[in-house]
C-alpha cells in the first residue's frame, strides 16, 4: 500500500492517482510508515484539493519532490508546478485564505534556489517571493510545524531551530505575514526541544 492512503466512509481503500469517483464522503488519512519514502503532511482539502508533503520524490511514476497537490478523486493536479522541487523533507503545510500555501521542513533549497526550511508557494506553485525572501539566512535547523493566526496576520513557526535570519529564536518564532521576525515575540530562553505541535487561544 502506499504512503498516502484514502478510505472511503466504511474504510475501503483507493488507488492513489486513479481516478476513484465512486469514493464519495471520503475519510483522508496520512500515514508515516517505517519504510520509505513517507508522507509526512497533509493540508486540510479546499475545494477539489489535497496537499501532501514529505519525503517521497514520485507518485505513480511522475517525479513529485517531496510536495504535490492530489485531486480529491487522488489524480496528481498538474496546475500546481514546483518545478524541480523540494531537496529535503517537507514536514508541515498550512494554506491561507489566499490560497497561498506555507511549506516549512528540513530542506535547505526549493527549485534550486537557497530557501532554508519555510516557504510560501502561490497557488500554481510558484514561489511567493514576497514572503521570507531571504535565500541563506532563513531558519538555522529543521521546520517541524508552521500555524498562521488570521486574526493578526501573524506565523507561527517551531522546529528545533536556533536562530532565524541570524536572530535567536530558540525553536519558537512569531513572524510577520511577510515573513519579518515580530521582536515583540518572546519565548525567554526557548525550549531545550524542537516544537512540533501548536495551540493558539
Amino acid at each position: 500500500m502506499s504512503p498516502l492512503v484514502r478510505l472511503t466512509t466504511t474504510f475501503r481503500p483507493f488507488s492513489l492517482g486513479r481516478d476513484s469517483s465512486q469514493n464519495t464522503s471520503p475519510l483522508k488519512v496520512c500515514v508515516n510508515p517505517i519504510e520509505t519514502p513517507a508522507c509526512e503532511s497533509i493540508s486540510g482539502v479546499t475545494g477539489d484539493t489535497i496537499y501532501v508533503g514529505g519525503s517521497f520524490t514520485s507518485i505513480v511514476g511522475s517525479t513529485q519532490n517531496r510536495l504535490t497537490r492530489l485531486t480529491t478523486g487522488g489524480t496528481i493536479d498538474n496546475s500546481f508546478n514546483i518545478g524541480t522541487g523540494f531537496n529535503g523533507i517537507v514536514q508541515s503545510l498550512v494554506e491561507d485564505s489566499n490560497k497561498d500555501l506555507y511549506v516549512g521542513g528540513q530542506y535547505s533549497t526549493f527549485t534550486g534556489s537557497s530557501n532554508l526550511r519555510l516557504v510560501r508557494l502561490n497557488s500554481n506553485g510558484s514561489k511567493d517571493t514576497s514572503f521570507n525572501n531571504l535565500g541563506s539566512s532563513g531558519f538555522n535547523s529543521y521546520v517541524y510545524s508552521v500555524f498562521l493566526d488570521n486574526t493578526n496576520n501573524s506565523v507561527y513557526v517551531g522546529g528545533i531551530f536556533k536562530t532565524y535570519s541570524g536572530r535567536t529564536v530558540n525553536r519558537i518564532a512569531k513572524l510577520s505575514n511577510t515573513g519579518l521576525l515580530d521582536t515583540s515575540f518572546s519565548n525567554d530562553s526557548g525550549v531545550n526541544l524542537g516544537y512540533s505541535t501548536f495551540s493558539v487561544n
